[in-house]
């Protein structure tokens, strides 16, 4: 028994860590594209699973509005002297980009 919560642990784990690789390659073309500098995307996911929801700057994310479960990173760039922060949620088993959300900006 120990065994298999390993190997789905590791499994799990590769599993974001390709979900990262995903949304920060998306964000970082999307960003570079509209010329921002230092960008960047959080490791850190937030898993949405049924009944769940998220909160990020007063942007809900909610299981509901998608189809399967999902991760959400969070990605921030500068533009001249502005700073946004993005949501970039991606499909949690296969890794395919669903969207990007500015939840915040000044």
């Amino acid at each position: 028994m120990k065994t298999i919560a390993l190997i789905f642990s590791i499994l799990s784990i590769s599993s974001v860590h390709a979900c990262y690789d995903v949304a920060l390659k998306a964000y970082t073309a999307q960003m570079n594209e509209r010329r921002h500098d230092n960008i960047h995307v959080s490791k850190e996911a937030v898993r949405l699973t049924s009944g769940d929801s998220y909160e990020l700057y007063g942007v809900l994310f909610s299981h509901d509005q998608y189809e399967s479960d999902v991760l959400i990173y969070e990605g921030s760039s500068e533009f001249y002297s502005g700073y946004g922060v993005e949501a970039i949620v991606v499909e949690a088993k296969n890794c395919h980009l669903i969207e990007m959300v500015q939840v915040y900006a000044e």
